[in-house]
């Protein structure tokens, strides 16, 4: 029996939060979802005193909980910084919700569909091992930089205080999937499995759609078929994925 992990497909055309695409073809994916035993599975080959695995780890931890993208929070290439448009570490704040729980408070400078800048929340979740709060405090005591750095610079022992990389990310993650035969995860699998992470937990589709910051319906259709083998065991979630998968009655 196939794991779900290579039964799940995707749609061909990438789905933007600021338009609607349309496509029938169907495709095996590139971008598995990554599910908190990866994360943990991953944790345990980095090192969290070396400033770079530090780094990669607190900001997977933080992209995870927060539904974002891996764009986001790290850059095109290391010279390529730029504090009007690149999240640093003044943008962050720790805060409480109305119930008195802690949340980390992100504002992103520039995204894709905010160009003036939007906020994004993480929830602290008490894991001993995926804390994103405790990830994030690890990083920046290892890592200490102004406040106006990225906010994931780290120490490199030849040519000091650099920001996080996209590519530096991912070929390390991908290099420690390899390692532990993980599935090929990509930097998308983050954005997919937090979606995965919370709708198992029973957050209702419309908070995810918010967290998301996807304005319609339309690209979460996109993750339907990603995320439906996992879903097999929870009927009502399912039926409500079928729902928003079929295309309306014409």
């Amino acid at each position: 029996m196939p794991s779900p992990k290579r039964k799940h497909i995707r749609l061909v055309q990438q789905c933007s939060p600021c338009k609607v695409l349309h496509t029938s073809r169907l495709v095996l994916p590139n971008a598995p979802p990554m599910t908190i035993d990866d994360i943990k599975a991953i944790r345990a080959f980095l090192n969290l005193d070396d400033p770079g695995d530090v780094a990669i780890y607190a900001c997977m931890v933080i992209v995870f909980y927060s539904v974002a993208r891996l764009g986001e929070f790290t850059v095109t290439a290391t010279s390529k910084f730029d504090p009007a448009k690149h999240v640093t570490r003044q943008n962050v704040s720790f805060l409480t919700d109305q119930n008195g729980l802690p949340v980390i408070n992100i504002a992103l400078p520039s995204t894709k569909c905010a160009p003036g800048g939007e906020d994004i929340q993480c929830a602290s979740y008490k894991d001993c091992v995926s804390h994103p709060e405790a990830a994030l405090r690890r990083h920046f005591r290892i890592n200490p930089a102004p406040s106006s750095a990225h906010l994931f610079a780290w120490r490199h022992p030849k040519s000091g205080l650099r920001p996080l990389s996209k590519a530096q990310f991912i070929s390390r993650i991908t290099s420690i999937a390899k390692r532990c035969g993980l599935a090929d995860l990509k930097g998308h699998s983050l954005r997919i499995g937090s979606i995965l992470f919370y709708l198992l937990k029973g957050i209702p589709f419309d908070v995810v759609k918010v967290m998301g910051r996807w304005a319609g319906e339309a690209c979460l259709r996109h993750h339907v078929l990603i995320l439906a083998p996992f879903l097999q065991a929870n009927q009502p979630l399912l039926e409500i994925f079928n729902h928003i998968a079929m295309p309306p009655v014409r």
